[in-house]
């Protein structure tokens, strides 16, 4: 909440305090950190979908024939 909160820029004193400042970063690399991790999990679901469905389009033909 803070990253939020705190991110106005263009106030009369342009010192920030540290406190704060720390607490941004804070909240930045966190969120950097949760969009990755939800992006990663949702390019390997969707992988895993795309190479079950190509075994399942790859081998269909040789399973129709009994040849595997």
């Amino acid at each position: 909440m803070t990253y939020f909160l705190f991110t106005v820029r263009g106030y009369e004193d342009s010192k920030i305090n540290p406190v704060l400042d720390s607490f941004m970063k804070i909240g930045q690399y966190v969120l950097m950190g949760a969009f990755g991790a939800g992006f990663a999990v949702s390019f390997i679901g969707r992988l895993a979908v795309f190479m079950d469905v190509m075994d399942r389009v790859v081998f269909f033909i040789p399973r129709i024939l009994g040849l595997m």
